[in-house]
């Protein structure tokens, strides 16, 4: 198909839409610092008799904590404390989830999310559960680092990131950052000539 738009030709060489691609594509912490996450559940605690099993937004300004831009925050079980009571959650693995939803007319096959994240102390990261697809070794909490994601099956996928929180003294809290989470085609799937090219990548930050 060959569209012509005051004088600049595109061509198309797929039926994806182009920005929306996904839905439920988020960062963590977008509901505000507090209130528990909308759109990352908890899935998963090391303690199953701990109160603290949902995520919740945290400010960690102050800490060694890769700092999040305004409009995301990192999640946790529990917010942080003081150093005259300070945090040490237990040991072992917390599991969140994101729900992304490829859709209808959309090849599943055909796009690309990408994003950085963060995470105290080391992190794996898997999509429908199948084999890690991202790792964060120890300590993944002091910078950001880029991931993919492809692979996606028609309709429901479930992200699956898996922290796990390492002994660290007695201030020892655990955290999940995700950010600048982006949806896009592969390179292949849309050729656009003129105009300097159009931005094919849509973020997801509160919307």
């Amino acid at each position: 198909m060959r569209v012509v738009i005051a004088g600049v030709i595109l061509t198309v060489v797929s039926n994806c839409a182009v920005g929306a691609l996904v839905s439920g594509l988020y960062d963590t912490g977008v509901d505000g610092i507090g209130p528990a996450d909308l759109h990352y559940t908890l899935v998963s605690v090391p303690d199953p008799t701990s109160p603290y099993t949902t995520a919740i937004g945290i400010d960690c300004s102050g800490t060694a904590w890769v700092p999040a831009p305004a409009g995301c925050s990192w999640i946790a079980p529990t917010c942080f404390g003081t150093a005259i009571d300070p945090v040490a959650d237990p040991l072992g693995d917390y599991v969140y989830e994101l729900i992304i939803t490829t859709l209808p007319g959309v090849d599943p096959s055909e796009i690309v999310i990408k994003g950085d994240w963060a995470a105290d102390n080391r992190a794996t990261m898997s999509l429908n559960s199948g084999a890690p697809i991202a790792s964060r070794a120890v300590p993944g909490h002091f910078t950001l680092e880029s991931f993919e994601v492809t692979g996606l099956n028609a309709g429901s996928n479930t992200l699956e990131f898996t922290v796990t929180n390492t002994d660290g003294g007695g201030w020892n809290p655990t955290g999940l950052l995700v950010m600048n989470l982006v949806e896009t085609p592969e390179p292949a799937t849309v050729l656009l000539l003129g105009l300097g090219g159009l931005s094919l990548v849509r973020r997801r930050r509160g919307r």
